[in-house]
């Protein structure tokens, strides 16, 4: 396929098929570029039905003097943009689409991965620039006598600014840029900027949204170029048409501007590299729960690939409030993280020194990615103090989603408006966002609606620290030891319900089926129910003491070490999870892991979680005689194990998608 040949799907197929075999994935010679100039102009288009065909038409009639291309990038438009440039017929125009809006700043670095110039010049399809200045660009480029041009709007030369409000605005941020930068320019927002592919291709450029503009002259600025100047014409749209531009964007710059300025050191360009390193944010050891283990386990993978740190929340909240309050500081965990992972721990909830530690720490490590993760509102405060500092430092912000709403704090008085209204900041700071499934994709985009944002969607990651065993253990843990293996095996199945007790879980659900069965039937079966109760969830308890099988009944009521929850599961013959509703489950990757038949309900994300997972048994909740039947269908699967279809790979990857540093739609 020849690289210039316009097709609709271009940048939509695999680099083998737009570069040839050897060429895939910017090839060699390509990224050099041949010695003779030639122009990729870059055109990022959103809802421009009336003016893009025209514009394309302008940028094709004139006579330049040398070779050019024109990479058309389709920012999710929702109107008839599409269909405009698919009416396109040029073997030098080059279509690419967005399924979704990902920003101005994601559409030209899209447009700039596909060109094959020496030389990139961006190009808006409003109309507001003229094609004919284009020429006069590249004299003093093929002349030698300069490498990077600006063509600057002058008030009063071939120039109509609509707003005396955003020339002033221009102008403010332009002598900011020349304080910070010790620099003369006299346009910083100018869209024609006129710049060498290799020197693009330097820059570390971050920002997804209309802030790439000043981000790219800071950058430039900041290495010592100074762009040669040339007036062009402008005619800008009349307010009718504009963008709805506001002090906020003003405010942006000015960020963007100070960040560069203060930037500690001078990245690669976006991708991997020896300084590319991810910092995640999540809960440590003192409070323990699943989203610690996820944490500490995601953390480990992403060391396998770049340098990775880790900032802990020490004390989640004041400890009386918390439901498992009494085992606050117990060690219950064996799981460590990886040598070479460097640990902040940790930040508590009325902070004090500890943020002002953690602060610092994000600072010295400089990472290029901040990953949060979102699974209560807890953590909001310190969440977006976070968020922002990273946004500051110039650090890409992702919030990785394991529950929008804790369902136990959803009925808490004000907890509900407090966590949507948090969650709605927080989004608004990030650039991108991980989910666990395309169900939670939906209730994200449907309670937060659209916030420019990547969302990127990965499965939850194998749970396979439990499979090493238990240690030496503690007469306590001995104890609990024994208990878990109470079931007499292989004489009967060994049904297991693990994990929090709390009144989503469907515990009641599944006890209310175990006592309704005959004695004929529950004679091959044993009941192990291990979790600690939470939110006065009681009924369980009740159930269990009144239950006619309770001979078959094994209940331990706690939270349970390591050791314990490795004895259970490699103990176990199936697991049962009869939820009522629940985003994800960690229960349901710790039973994958260990290759066990589940019985899990198809409600939220579970159906996707256990997707390719030949063990899985689904069953509607609420649904007795369904939830019978499954455990029934999992009991003639007991003694078989199952492959674990997951990876990290895939939640490693999803991030850097959700980060901007992987170029390819998250949706």
């Amino acid at each position: 396929m020849d690289v210039a040949a316009t097709t609709w799907e271009r940048a939509l197929l695999p680099a083998e098929l737009l570069y040839g075999p050897a060429e895939a994935g910017r090839p060699e010679s390509i990224a050099n570029r041949a010695h003779a100039p030639k122009l990729s102009i870059l055109m990022p288009v959103y809802n421009a039905e009336a003016t893009v065909i025209r514009a394309i038409n302008e940028l094709l009639r004139v006579d330049y003097p040398c070779p050019v291309e024109l990479i058309v990038v389709d920012d999710g438009s929702t109107d008839g943009t599409h269909k405009e440039l698919f009416r396109v017929d040029d073997d030098r125009v080059i279509v690419c689409r967005h399924e979704c809006k990902r920003g101005k700043g994601a559409a030209l670095l899209v447009a700039a991965s596909l060109a094959t110039g020496s030389h990139i010049l961006p190009f808006d399809a409003d109309l507001e620039y003229s094609a004919d200045d284009i020429p006069r660009l590249l004299k003093p480029v093929l002349a030698g006598r300069c490498a990077v041009v600006y063509g600057t709007r002058l008030s009063g030369y071939n120039t109509v600014y609509r707003s005396r409000r955003y020339a002033r605005g221009n102008r403010v941020l332009t002598l900011l840029a020349n304080v910070l930068f010790d620099a003369c320019l006299t346009d910083l927002h100018t869209c024609l900027k006129l710049v060498p592919m290799s020197l693009f291709e330097e820059l570390p450029l971050r920002e997804a949204g209309s802030g790439l503009d000043a981000e790219m002259t800071a950058l430039l600025l900041r290495r010592g170029v100074r762009p040669f100047e040339i007036p062009v014409s402008y005619y800008s749209r009349s307010h009718a048409r504009d963008r709805k531009i506001s002090w906020r964007d003003a405010v942006a710059c000015a960020g963007i501007l100070f960040r560069a300025r203060l930037r500690r050191r001078a990245a690669g360009s976006v991708g991997r590299g020896p300084e590319a390193g991810v910092c995640l944010v999540g809960p440590g050891w003192t409070f323990t729960s699943g989203i610690s283990y996820y944490t500490c386990r995601l953390a480990n993978a992403v060391a396998e690939s770049q340098q990775t740190s880790v900032i802990q929340l020490r004390r989640l909240l004041p400890r009386r409030l918390y439901p498992g309050w009494r085992r606050v500081g117990q060690p219950k965990a064996s799981m460590t993280y990886r040598e070479g992972i460097q640990i902040c721990n940790g930040v508590d909830w009325w902070w004090g020194r500890s943020l002002i530690r953690a602060v610092r720490f994000l600072r010295a490590r400089q990472a290029k990615t901040l990953v949060l993760e979102w699974w209560t509102a807890a953590a909001l405060h310190t969440y977006l103090v976070l968020a922002a500092t990273a946004r500051l430092l110039g650090m890409r912000v992702v919030i990785e989603v394991h529950e929008l709403q804790d369902p136990g704090e959803a009925g808490v008085l004000g907890a509900r408006h407090y966590a949507r209204w948090g969650l709605h900041a927080l989004l608004r700071l990030a650039h991108g966002c991980v989910v666990h499934s395309k169900s939670d994709r939906r209730l994200l985009k449907s309670g937060f609606g659209s916030l420019n944002l990547d969302v990127a969607v990965a499965s939850h990651g194998p749970y396979d620290q439990y499979l090493a065993g238990s240690h030496d253990v503690t007469p306590a843990t001995q104890a609990l030891l024994s208990a878990v293996r109470t079931a007499p095996r292989p004489e009967v199945v060994n049904l297991l319900f693990f994990g929090l007790i709390r009144p989503y879980k469907g515990l009641e659900d599944l006890l209310r089926v175990f006592n309704g069965l005959s004695d004929e039937e529950a004679a091959d079966l044993w009941l192990t129910v291990v979790g600690e109760t939470w939110e006065g969830c009681t009924e369980p308890e009740r159930l269990i003491r009144t239950s006619p099988h309770a001979d078959r009944i094994t209940f331990v009521n706690e939270y349970v070490p390591d050791d314990v929850v490795s004895a259970t599961f490699a103990h176990a013959d199936v697991v049962v999870l009869p939820y009522r509703r629940s985003s994800s489950s960690g229960i349901l990757h710790i039973a994958m892991s260990h290759g066990l038949p589940v019985v899990v309900s198809r409600v939220g994300g579970l159906p996707e979680a256990a997707d390719g997972y030949d063990g899985a048994v689904f069953i509607e909740p609420g649904d007795p005689d369904m939830l019978k039947s499954g455990i029934m269908t999992a009991f003639r699967m007991a003694g078989r194990r199952f492959t674990d279809p997951r990876d990290w790979g895939e939640t490693v990857k999803a991030i850097d998608i959700a980060a901007g540093i992987v170029r390819e739609p998250a949706i």
